[in-house]
């Protein structure tokens, strides 16, 4: 089911603990803009969390991403652009350091990227996204670091400036929140969306990795 639910920074802490799997939280991209707007005419600050999982089987409607402009952010070395995903089976993850379910689906994510690491033809495309919509791009580089030296991962991690990729992602499919989960096949096409997380997504996302990779170019 979905449905939101507006929690304080101490209670939605207590909320997570309070249950065996928090789903997702806070809207991005175009929505950010709308929910930042609610909030300063409200005069409120809060934290927003997506109850419920989501997600879309796209295989048949032939989507593609319109524009992908990543930047390395950590242990990663180049920028990444739409070309450079051409022929390739990929994994676009948008997370942040302060999203609890982000968190819980982190060590997941990375041992899936850790098990098709250096594979042909895999591109693994984790981003990490700040809470609001004006990024701090050194604070989200900081949080990043200190977050994945704790966890004692080295996932390739980018940063998408100006919100350009997750912009693309909207107009494609529509950005509700954090984290999503997009799996793309080797002509582009957006075949899976996920929405929030819950623990089937691990298997379902490594099932359809092999299956698209077992395709061939």
């Amino acid at each position: 089911m979905d449905a939101w639910k507006d929690q304080s920074d101490d209670s939605a802490s207590k909320w997570i603990s309070e249950n065996l799997e928090p789903k997702g939280c806070l809207p991005g991209a175009g929505a950010v803009y709308v929910l930042a707007a609610i909030l300063a005419v409200a005069g409120g600050v809060g934290v927003l969390w997506l109850l419920g999982q989501t997600q879309k089987d796209l295989g048949s409607r032939k989507l593609r991403l319109p524009n992908v402009q990543l930047e390395p952010l950590l242990h990663a070395e180049k920028p990444i652009r739409l070309e450079d995903m051409q022929g390739k089976v990929v994994v676009l993850n948008f997370w942040g350091a302060w999203c609890p379910p982000c968190l819980m689906e982190l060590p997941h994510l990375a041992e899936l990227e850790r098990t098709y690491r250096g594979r042909e033809g895999f591109l693994f495309l984790a981003v990490s996204c700040g809470p609001g919509p004006q990024e701090d791009m050194e604070e989200i580089r900081s949080n990043t670091a200190a977050l994945l030296a704790n966890q004692g991962l080295d996932m390739p991690t980018y940063l998408d400036p100006g919100f350009l990729t997750r912009q693309a992602v909207d107009q494609a499919v529509g950005f509700q929140g954090y984290p999503t989960t997009l799996l793309l096949d080797r002509q582009g096409y957006i075949r899976r969306v996920w929405v929030g997380f819950d623990r089937r997504l691990p298997h379902e996302l490594n099932q359809l990795v092999q299956q698209l990779l077992a395709e061939g170019p």
